[in-house]
């Protein structure tokens, strides 16, 4: 009894240890603004903003005669050779030095393929050999540029006026190539851009680039322009998010930044990509609910600071949440998805924004800026961070700071896990509790694997699946086999490892994978991690181990509004897109991006519901047998 007595007073404790750690790390990643730092240049040999940006109207002109020409040249979007041919004809009219670059729009299928086109341009420096360079990156035929006031200039006209100033003006102090590249809009700009990169980085043997194809130069870093037409604009949005989180190198942004500031833009001006609109309504919902829940508890200055926070902590969530889904937020994605440094500008509208508005020449006075100081780089961007995270403009949280959060919210599950395994003395016990998670864990990878060969299997007998309907079969087969799992391998087990008391430490095994899998991928995305932290700390730590009815049946409950088919119905209504659609879209964007929700989903929050329902009803099964 003594003993009983001292176990339920250490499992309390550790509870309330857990509880505190966990509340502690969720708070402090909601008070950025008292821990985030002041953001600088790391590298000495950018200097941004030292030299004077002769970017003028005159070169802005020629931007907007470029866009009007564009609209009123009556070839339609869908016919791309035409399209790059105009805009080929357009850049060696200005004395450009440009070339056509032709790819299939699905190599997959032969028959159904198209050819599409990119159009690109380079200046080269004329005292280097060509070894390193700056691309500019903008796309045509967008819906955009159709209705553009007349006096306004898209991304395509700035971008072939940028390439004109610089092959004019840039001579004196140019050390490397400057490249534009302008991909279709219509045929996915996204997968053109990522054809020509392959090219131009010599992956694509059969498609070599003309002008290029002996000077393959290190890309120190790359500016995709997504300009929307106007005649003032009171901003910029930087997007800097790539595939699965990847950013690009700090001092990019901070480069970035610092010529914005030397143009007369304030550092409110410049802000990172919104929070997802279909995020917005859910963030404030919980914010407005947690500070009337702490209304009569708290002083009446913390009150306010939660029903108003700061901006930072807006900024913050809206950055993560961006990278937590693992889905390019720009075209800049492309260029990360192979290690170069990008980012994607966009330029906001004044209206109702800010009084402050600025003339859209500045623009190209920025980009020139940037370029400048790219130019001025002796080798790689290496200096700053390539893990942080920004809750604005001016202030970062670096990978030394913003980990120590995490460490505190699964801190207390993990000191379970190794007391208990210390403690652990059973060792038949553990035999059956290993066996059982085991299984588990093998069901989970094989559901993950699962799509791979259903898809190869189509493809030879002929049905040619789509990814909706390999999909479809993939949730069946999963639910079927989770069935004949529970049904027939289960208590085999059962009967083949007795347990040697009931069910005490098998929540300390059902948690180890998952706590590995967050811990280990914190690197790949921490965002994502933290979000999936959030869900399975209070998971773990409130499901399992029943001891009477009503706890299991309260336990039971939670495990139900959290099971993988309730979270995959919210995000559905979240996102208004049918179960069946999410999980395609889940199951594409990992195989594009290599995004963390799927391998999640499979590999481990499927089989640590299965365990924890397991644990629910372990007691109840182990007294009937």
């Amino acid at each position: 009894m003594a003993t009983n007595a001292s176990r339920r007073r250490k499992a309390l404790f550790l509870d309330a240890l857990s509880f505190l750690l966990f509340i502690a790390g969720v708070v402090a990643m909601c008070c950025p603004n008292f821990w985030a730092r002041r953001t600088y240049v790391s590298e000495n040999a950018l200097l941004p903003g030292s030299a004077e940006h002769k970017f003028n109207s005159q070169d802005y002109y020629l931007a907007t005669q470029i866009t009007h020409q564009w609209i009123v040249r009556g070839i339609p979007p869908s016919d791309s050779y035409s399209n790059a041919k105009f805009l080929l004809e357009k850049m060696e009219s200005l004395g450009l030095e440009s070339y056509l670059h032709s790819y299939s729009k699905d190599s997959t299928n032969s028959i159904n393929s198209t050819e599409s086109y990119n159009v690109y341009s380079v200046v080269r420096a004329p005292k280097s050999s060509g070894t390193e360079s700056i691309v500019i990156a903008a796309t045509f035929n967008r819906e955009e540029d159709a209705n553009a006031p007349i006096g306004t200039s898209s991304s395509l006209g700035l971008a072939i006026a940028l390439q004109k100033y610089f092959q004019k003006n840039a001579q004196k102090w140019m050390a490397k190539d400057i490249v534009i590249v302008l991909a279709d809009e219509h045929s996915g700009s996204e997968y053109g851009l990522k054809k020509w990169l392959e090219s131009y980085l010599g992956l694509n043997e059969g498609n070599q680039l003309k002008g290029l194809s002996s000077r393959h130069g290190l890309i120190q870093a790359a500016i995709v322009l997504d300009i929307i037409p106007s005649n003032h604009i009171s901003g910029f949005y930087v997007s800097l998010v790539g595939a699965n989180g990847h950013l690009p190198n700090l001092d990019l942004f901070n480069t970035f930044n610092q010529v914005c500031n030397q143009e007369g833009y304030y550092d409110e001006e410049l802000e990172l990509t919104e929070m997802p609109k279909e995020m917005k309504g859910y963030f404030e919902d919980a914010k407005n609910g947690l500070a009337n829940l702490l209304k009569d508890f708290v002083p009446p200055q913390i009150f306010e600071s939660i029903r108003n926070p700061p901006s930072e902590v807006f900024g913050l969530f809206g950055f993560m949440m961006n990278q937590a889904v693992g889905v390019p937020t720009g075209n800049h994605g492309v260029f990360n998805m192979y290690h170069l440094d990008a980012m994607t500008i966009r330029n906001r509208d004044p209206k109702g924004v800010w009084n402050r508005k600025h003339p859209v020449v500045s623009i190209g006075k920025v980009v020139e800026g940037t370029v400048r100081s790219l130019n001025n780089l002796l080798e790689k961007l290496h200096q700053s961070f390539y893990y942080y995270l920004l809750p604005s403009s001016s202030r970062y949280l670096a990978i030394g700071d913003y980990m120590i959060p995490l460490g505190l919210m699964l801190a207390g599950t993990a000191l379970k896990i190794v007391l208990i395994l210390i403690s652990l003395n059973h060792d038949r016990h553990a035999a059956h509790s290993i066996a059982l998670v085991s299984v588990y864990q093998l069901l989970g990878m094989f559901i993950f694997l699962l799509p791979f060969p259903l898809e190869n299997l189509s493809n030879r007998l002929g049905f040619d699946f789509d990814d909706r309907q390999t999909i479809s079969i993939w949730l069946a087969s999963s639910l079927l086999l989770v069935l004949l799992t529970k049904l027939l391998v289960v208590p085999q087990i059962r009967r083949a490892i007795p347990r040697a008391e009931p069910g005490r430490n098998f929540g300390t095994f059902l948690r180890i994978p998952v706590i590995i899998f967050l811990a280990a991928s914190s690197l790949l995305n921490y965002s994502f991690v933290f979000f999936a932290s959030l869900v399975v700390v209070p998971l773990c730590a409130t499901v399992g181990g029943a001891n009477n009815k009503v706890t299991r049946l309260i336990q039971f409950s939670i495990l139900m509004v959290a099971s993988p088919i309730s979270l995959v119905l919210l995000f559905s209504s979240i996102t208004s897109l049918d179960p069946i659609e999410l999980l395609t879209r889940i199951f594409v964007q990992f195989k594009q991006y290599s995004n963390l929700t799927f391998p999640f989903l499979c590999l481990a929050y499927i089989p640590l519901t299965l365990t924890l329902a397991e644990s629910v009803f372990m007691n109840k099964t182990n007294k009937k047998h």
